[in-house]
């Protein structure tokens, strides 16, 4: 199994569990509770995204780095810069955990014949 298809799959999956979170939630939700409904492009796309890497599309895995790389590195720029000192451990980890996919990506992007 290419590290493409397992991270298409595990984007499909959290894609699908972000949407089924949604409709439970507008289901249940009662007046001044939290509206999730603004996470349903980010559902979307992750499937969309999940989607073009299991068929191994180029575009996918640019996008799938981009979105992954942007996040870890914002994340861990901006608790360097805004979080105290017990909680910025945590957060640059979570940061790293992020690039480690958008560099494997990067890395083996090269496999990739289909655009």
């Amino acid at each position: 199994m290419t590290p493409f298809r397992l991270f298409g799959g595990l984007a499909v999956a959290f894609g699908i569990l972000l949407l089924v979170t949604v409709v439970a939630n507008q289901a249940t939700s009662s007046p001044g509770g939290h509206n999730l409904l603004p996470l349903t492009p980010v559902a979307l796309l992750s499937v969309l995204t999940g989607i073009g890497l299991l068929l191994q599309r180029k575009w996918a895995a640019v996008l799938f780095a981009v979105i992954l790389g942007g996040t870890g590195l914002w994340l861990g720029i901006m608790s360097i810069m805004r979080v105290p000192m017990p909680w910025l451990i945590l957060n640059v980890a979570f940061a790293c955990i992020l690039l480690v996919p958008s560099a494997v990506v990067i890395r083996r992007l090269s496999q990739l014949n289909r655009t």
